[in-house]
């Protein structure tokens, strides 16, 4: 990302190359230095490497504190549905060794579908 032509922030190398450009995931909050009236925002995008490359979420702009704030309620949010996930697929499991009275196995099922959406 660069701010009036110089660069804040990369993930990997942009060029215009398979053989040269080198992919990253980089997510970042970049803070724009204060007095700047005007500014231009330039982001570069190569995609060679992967079907999921480029931007995965609009560019925002606000209060650095803001920003961050909202990060770390995204990430409690994941660690929140992350943790749900394996209370389910730790009483399915214990489900379906204790009580293994059905054809189905409809407790391995969920197990199953648990593990593979956390994933």
């Amino acid at each position: 990302m660069y701010l009036n032509s110089e660069l804040l922030a990369s993930g990997g190398v942009v060029e215009d190359s398979i053989t040269t450009a080198k992919p990253y995931y980089n997510s970042t909050i970049v803070r724009i230095p204060n007095g700047l009236e005007f500014f231009s925002i330039t982001i570069q995008v190569s995609n060679y490497h992967s079907n999921w490359a480029g931007l995965w979420t609009p560019v925002v702009i606000g209060d650095a504190d803001d920003l961050h704030i909202h990060q770390r309620d995204k990430v409690a949010l994941s660690m929140f549905i992350l943790g749900a996930l394996l209370i389910t697929i730790i009483h399915s499991l214990i489900q379906f060794f204790y009580v293994q009275l059905t054809i189905f196995h409809s407790s391995l099922l969920v197990c199953a579908y648990c593990f593979s959406y956390g994933n």
